[in-house]
């Protein structure tokens, strides 16, 4: 790995690797295997201890068991015993102490490779039927004789890897074919760690961690080997990020901020105090602003937490100094709320703030254009159309982006490319777990608002099954009569032939003709005109809609101090995290809010889990945490369809202690050699240049 020719064999096909060949190469790709790293790095999904040899007196069928014995006949059975299996081969073998048989479904080919006097090692799951020992799900292996055991088998008498296979290959060939490789790479393979790294965190070398990977003498050598296989991988991924954070504290913004009297002044203005988190937040944002490097910080907060007020005392700090800030969000919607918000908090100070989006006219488009890049407009809070070309800022210095995971790489960076260097600070009220952040935003200073303010009355959730319908709509009228608005959710905007859930249009159409014909009934779904979509959301907000039907268009950029009550229908078609979205559109008055989630009488397993997670907890980053271990990291960031948000074999549920060790031994080297130019991390940078090498070729699949 260190040697040139090294990292070429290991970053060369995996197809000339022994066993291999073009197609099963093409095979193996499929389940992510291209090169011979990969092949080494593969995880296994689990193991078996086939250390032990049983006899077939002791069988218990309790667990899978070895035993060794020899072929003493051949017999077919047909349908009548075997069902729809027309000819089924049963092979009968013994050792001293009794008989068992085989039964092959579809499996006669083994009538040639089985024949009567071999001896065999076999492993299977063993149980009682027709008045004997039989098994229909084994592997096996010939041996000379029942004393002469080939103990360097990949298969048997050891600890043996189990794998995910896709059709064209077996599981023992793979398992075959790693064995093989791992054979001959790791006694050559050169550490690329630095010795004093590997002696203080007690690492297994990087040959014994490829080889205990797959083939341990013991649980205890695997997870060892693992967790070195995860420190690296996690190591690597935090060069990066300490390459990109190095060369940012590195950069100068060429501004300088000197003033915050406004900030006190504004706090002093509300007639409510800012919460303990917001108040550290605050002070760490504004530290990092007034350095000489520009900010780089991920916002945290759950729903309802104050986000949008740090963000604005980030931007009147901003604007006291003469720069302008950017707020951008994912929707019209949300930017009119945003300003009209600001506007009326600062209506007392001398900054000025408007908002730029798709769907205003043409001269107040340009009026506001000439405003922006002469300064005279302080913040701007725009969706996309502060991408456009034409859009040019005199001053821009601060970028704040809100729901973040909304917009794409390029986007963020074409408002980057408006400003020089500018300090940005991007928010997410999607809680996300310390480890899957650290991994993912590792570049990035992490402020958490893990506070709500004081009077929130949490949201009540409950389950209810479809079949209790009518009793939710009575509790909806009687709500409604009470002065309060309602939003009910489909997950489908119309009718689908491949899913029987009830959708959007129709309903409203039901609601409003029958069900609920008293009351004023609205909708909103993605595929409206976005000017007919703010109108409705603009007559809802006025009060005007009772009842809102909506898919999750309504998920982020809604603010409706008077809805308490959100209805799920098919609650259990969704994820945590959006549930928890949902429900942040209610509670946000005085009143206690209600989010009921309805389902089907029968659900799955993990809907379930969801369904009593949202009931027990209202914390988001509890939820987050709970969904990332139902999901998984690559679901939880919706990555998985792009390929793996860390690689095998980390584990971020586990390996939190880990991704902390990787990340200060990676910054601490960065830090002291950026280009890892000196001798001692020579074999480091090579490995490094080779990890990159392979996400790029990744990335690019």
């Amino acid at each position: 790995m260190v040697q040139s020719s090294r990292i070429d064999e290991l970053n060369s096909s995996v197809q000339f690797c022994k066993g291999v060949g073009e197609k099963r190469a093409q095979v193996l790709a499929k389940k992510g295997i291209k090169t011979v790293w990969d092949l080494l790095t593969y995880q296994p999904r689990g193991f078996e201890d086939r250390r032990t040899i049983s006899t077939v007196s002791t069988l218990t069928g309790e667990t899978s068991e070895t035993l060794v014995v020899r072929i003493i006949a051949h017999d077919f059975f047909g349908r009548q015993r075997f069902g729809r299996f027309r000819n089924v081969l049963k092979i009968i073998a013994a050792d001293s102490t009794g008989t068992v048989s085989l039964v092959c479904f579809n499996r006669n080919f083994l009538q040639k490779l089985l024949t009567v006097g071999d001896t065999i090692i076999l492993f299977g799951r063993f149980t009682r039927k027709f008045n004997e020992w039989q098994t229909s799900s084994f592997e096996y292996e010939k041996i000379g004789n029942e004393n002469n055991i080939d103990e360097s088998s990949p298969h048997m008498r050891r600890i043996v890897p189990r794998y995910e296979v896709t059709k064209g290959i077996t599981e023992s060939q793979l398992r075959m074919i790693i064995f093989t490789a791992v054979k001959k790479i790791c006694p050559v393979i050169q550490e690329y760690l630095p010795s004093d790294m590997i002696d203080r965190l007690h690492l297994p070398s990087l040959s014994k961690a490829l080889y205990h990977f797959h083939f341990p003498q013991s649980e205890k050598a695997q997870e060892q080997s693992r967790k070195r296989l995860a420190f690296d991988r996690l190591l690597m991924m935090q060069l990066v990020m300490a390459r990109i954070k190095h060369r940012l504290a590195d950069m100068h913004k060429g501004r300088i901020y000197t003033k915050k009297t406004i900030i006190q002044k504004f706090e002093q203005s509300l007639s409510f105090s800012l919460t303990t988190a917001q108040q550290r937040v605050v002070q760490e944002i504004i530290t990092d602003m007034q350095s000489s490097h520009p900010m780089n910080r991920l916002l945290q907060g759950d729903v309802g937490s104050g986000k949008t007020l740090v963000a604005l005392i980030t931007m009147l700090f901003a604007a006291e100094n003469n720069v302008q800030s950017a707020l951008m969000v994912p929707t019209e919607i949300l930017a009119r709320q945003h300003v009209a918000t600001i506007q009326a908090l600062i209506n007392t100070f001398p900054v000025r703030a408007e908002a730029l989006v798709g769907g205003i006219r043409l001269r107040e488009r340009k009026s506001l254009l000439t405003d922006i890049s002469s300064g005279a407009i302080n913040i701007i809070v725009g969706t996309h159309a502060l991408l456009h070309n034409d859009v040019a800022f005199k001053n821009l210095g601060l970028i704040i982006i809100d729901e973040q995971h909304r917009f794409g790489v390029m986007q963020r960076a074409a408002l980057h490319e408006k400003s020089s260097h500018p300090d940005v600070l991007v928010m997410t009220a999607t809680p996300i777990p310390r480890t899957l952040a650290m991994s993912h935003y590792g570049e990035l200073d992490i402020s958490i608002i893990d506070e709500m303010p004081p009077g929130r009355k949490p949201v009540k959730t409950t389950w209810v099954r479809d079949t209790d319908a009518q009793g939710i709509y009575d509790f909806i009228r009687q709500e409604i009569n009470n002065k309060q608005q309602v939003f009910i959710v489909y997950p489908l905007v119309e009718e689908s032939d491949k899913m029987e859930l009830k959708n959007a249009v129709k309903m409203y159409e039901n609601f409003r003709s029958t069900i609920f014909s008293d009351y004023s009934v609205g909708m909103v779904h993605g595929k409206m005109k976005a000017q007919e979509k703010n109108e409705i959301m603009q007559q809802f907000s006025d009060g005007s809609i009772d009842i809102l039907v909506a898919t999750t268009v309504i998920e982020v950029g809604v603010d409706i101090p008077n809805a308490t009550i959100i209805l799920i229908e098919h609650a259990d078609r969704y994820g945590i995290a959006q549930l928890h979205q949902l429900r942040g559109r209610v509670g946000r008055g005085g009143k206690q809010a209600h989010c009921i989630l309805m389902t089907k009488p029968h659900i799955t397993e993990t809907a379930y889990s969801r369904m009593q997670a949202m009931i027990k907890y209202t914390d988001g980053f509890k939820l987050a945490d709970i969904d990332m271990k139902i999901r998984g990291p690559g679901e939880f960031l919706g990555t998985r369809q792009h390929g793996r948000v860390v690689p095998p074999p980390v584990d971020l549920l586990r390996d939190a202690a880990i991704l902390k060790k990787a990340r200060e031994e990676a910054f601490r080297i960065i830090n002291d050699d950026e280009h890892l130019e000196r001798e001692e991390n020579q074999a480091l940078k090579k490995q490094f240049e080779f990890e990159i090498q392979q996400h790029e070729a990744l990335s690019g699949a």
